[in-house]
């Protein structure tokens, strides 16, 4: 009760050896003005068990400036349903490192909204299992500037179900490398309008002959006669 009373004022003169002291019980007490007003040397003295007790609605006031100088044990703490809460600015302001230690279903609980603010390089931070984590919605939703950041690994274990979600203007943004990438068994996951997209510079430095041999008759008919040239 006597926390709920402190205004944002009173609040950013405690020391971060009080805030640590803090119980979790009266976490739940902090107002969003209080929260939203943290200082990044009292955000980390935030124990991870104060960060599992944040609500919904503390995270969701959590500024950018706090998140960017999230730990990865304050972020390993941060449950699915907290992610959840995450806005696009909030998810582009975390670390690497920081969202490279969420747990599969923390990735699979960021909403697709909030996806838009992941930069390439939080993409390429992504372990392989996180990105198997991601639904075929939140794949479908990744932009050609944020699928650039997917590493060949990451390519090589995605889902078929993902890959086909991908949009034809992502395709055709992925590198030769990345493109290469792409297991002879995933190509069948190819539709028709992905292989359209892809450049002559993707299909002659890209592709390769372990990939072409398991395109089936509909992927080949989708070739158009500029990229058969090149094969």
């Amino acid at each position: 009760v006597q926390l709920a009373a402190l205004t944002s004022t009173q609040f950013g003169v405690l020391a971060t050896d009080v805030i640590a002291a803090i119980a979790t019980a009266d976490v739940d007490t902090l107002t969003t003005t209080v929260i939203a007003a943290l200082k990044s040397t009292q955000a980390a003295g935030l124990t991870t068990d104060q960060v599992a007790h944040l609500s919904t609605t503390q995270v969701a006031a959590l500024s950018t400036g706090i998140l960017s100088t999230l730990g990865t044990t304050q972020g390993a703490a941060l449950s699915d349903t907290q992610v959840a809460a995450l806005n696009s600015a909030q998810l582009a302001a975390l670390p690497t490192n920081v969202l490279a230690v969420f747990s599969t279903d923390d990735i699979a609980a960021i909403k697709t909204a909030a996806l838009a603010g992941l930069k390439s390089s939080q993409v390429a931070g992504l372990t392989s299992d996180q990105v198997v984590a991601l639904s075929t919605t939140q794949v479908s939703t990744l932009t050609s500037a944020q699928a650039v950041g997917l590493t060949t690994n990451q390519v090589a274990n995605m889902q078929d179900a993902d890959l086909a979600a991908l949009k034809s203007n992502v395709i055709s943004g992925l590198s030769t490398t990345q493109i290469n990438a792409i297991t002879s068994d995933q190509v069948d996951a190819l539709t028709s309008q992905q292989i359209g997209a892809l450049s002559t510079l993707q299909v002659s430095a890209g592709l390769n002959s372990q990939q072409i041999a398991a395109f089936n008759s509909v992927q080949l008919s989708a070739l158009t006669s500029a990229q058969f040239g090149v094969l």
